[in-house]
């Protein structure tokens, strides 16, 4: 997503380690954040479509799951910001937002490095400063790099290319605060997979040569993400990078449709997971873009912002749900007002939060857990869905407890009238193990909402209700 207010623009398996932000062009491009949206794919079905189930099946009472950590679900949140946007509500207004994410549980960003370089004492001193508090608090970035990253000016040369491998030192940059580097940003939509640059240019970089370059900077705890393509067809065209990659980057939005969505080509996660192959092979995926555009009137993907809330946890849980075990959701600010098509923040443009934000905070302190699980495999089973989307993801907690998030995939946003729609409810039949005599049910309702009931079962066997908004069931064997 390519929005400058003012000039600031393989293979092995590594554990992916945590870290974003828009590549920046040089010429200081003040509409690409609404245009580069406009040009996804425009999904057409409305709330009578059925959308591809992509619940897991419902395994018998004798099949044993194997849950994810509690702590998954945490460390499954990344947020992208434009900390670099010289002018902008994160430039303005720092003093105001910081404390926000500095204070939350999210450990992981996605930015870029300042595109000034050395030419600008906002990148030198007052970005650096901001960078390295983030650090200093825990905060690990995934950084977007290109090329040009260090060009002074569209039209002067600078320090560019293999330049770029210095920016840490020169700015002065805490290096612990960088988890991953990321190819450049949906080069696809430009003419940048390609050909980088200018006739200034001292040094010409594509896809499948910078990539390389990228992999120079891996070490224990920095992984290369491979550059992330706008459209999951277009990977396949800059051959097989996997030897230089840890983790296959991809966006893959659904907006304005349910993020359980899939059309099988163009939209949903087994698309980009065929996409993504010829490029990174068997390489892990990670989301480093996907959210909602809390503007109805904007053309391609605008949502009210209850349908945000409602579908935001539904994103990471999906993710979950297939194995991509991060996405990074965009945005954290407003860049814009109603029209603007910029309105993607988790937090409004004057940094009051968002309700899709109160319900991120409170989902992580649901799931906080500083301990280790011991991952037991459960024995269950959820029966009697009759929708076809049911979806669910299991956790364990250190102390041995277990987290079991069901929720039906349905849609909640009908984008030919721009109007909400009721969640689908359902009553199943969850079997856990004979031990378990109680449930404690915590449902997140709308507006931040939340209760907490008790269920009472026989041998194991509860009566569950079942929506389309999220709920935690919390058992003990």
């Amino acid at each position: 997503m390519l929005f400058l207010v003012a000039g600031c623009g393989g293979g092995g398996t590594a554990a992916v380690p945590s870290a974003i932000g828009d590549a920046a062009a040089p010429n200081g491009d003040t509409v690409a954040i609404a245009s580069r949206k406009v040009r996804h794919p425009s999904p057409s079905p409305g709330p009578s479509s059925t959308p591809a189930p992509t619940g897991s099946s419902t395994p018998s009472p004798t099949s044993a799951v194997t849950p994810l950590p509690a702590s998954a679900f945490n460390d499954s949140v990344g947020v992208n910001t434009h900390i670099n946007y010289y002018g902008s509500a994160y430039d303005t207004g720092y003093a105001t937002w910081s404390p926000t994410l500095l204070n939350s549980r999210i450990k992981h960003v996605r930015d870029q490095f300042c595109n000034w370089g050395t030419a600008s004492t906002f990148c030198t001193q007052t970005w650096a400063q901001r960078w390295n508090q983030f650090a200093a608090a825990g905060i690990h970035f995934d950084v977007i790099s290109n090329p040009w990253m260090g060009w002074s000016s569209s039209s002067t040369g600078g320090c560019h290319g293999t330049c770029f491998l210095g920016y840490p030192a020169a700015l002065g940059l805490t290096s612990s605060g960088i988890e991953a580097y990321e190819g450049p940003n949906e080069c696809d939509e430009s003419s940048n997979c390609t050909s980088y640059g200018t006739t200034t240019q001292t040094q010409t970089f594509t896809v499948d040569t910078w990539t390389p370059l990228l992999w120079t900077l891996r070490s224990a705890t920095t992984a290369i993400y491979s550059p992330a393509m706008a459209f999951p067809n277009d990977y396949s065209q800059f051959g097989n990078l996997s030897q230089y990659i840890n983790v296959g980057a991809i966006h893959d939005y659904t907006k304005p449709l349910q993020p359980e969505y899939s059309n099988g080509t163009s939209l949903g996660i087994a698309a980009w997971q065929s996409g993504t192959a010829p490029m990174t092979g068997t390489a892990p995926l990670i989301t480093t873009e996907n959210g909602y555009n809390t503007d109805p009137t904007f053309a391609n993907g605008g949502v009210s912002q209850l349908a945000q809330e409602r579908y935001t946890p539904r994103i990471l849980l999906t993710h979950l749900e297939h194995n991509i075990r991060r996405v990074y959701l965009y945005e954290l600010i407003d860049l814009g007002t109603s029209g603007s098509g910029n309105m993607w923040g988790l937090l409004n443009a004057n940094y009051t939060p968002k309700p899709a934000w109160t319900r991120l905070t409170q989902l992580m302190n649901y799931f906080a857990d500083s301990g280790t699980a011991s991952l037991a495999p459960l024995s269950y089973s959820l029966s009697g869905d009759t929708t076809g989307v049911l979806n669910k993801v299991l956790f364990e907690k250190s102390d041995g407890s277990y987290i079991l998030v069901p929720w039906l995939g349905t849609q909640l946003w009908n984008p030919s009238s721009d109007s909400d729609l009721a969640p689908s409810t359902e009553t199943l039949t969850l079997q856990l193990p004979s031990t378990v005599t109680s449930v404690t049910v915590t449902k997140f309702a709308d507006n931040g909402a939340t209760t907490t009931t008790t269920l009472s079962g026989t041998s194991g066997r509860f009566s569950l209700p079942v929506s389309s908004l999220i709920e935690g069931v919390a058992f003990h064997p």
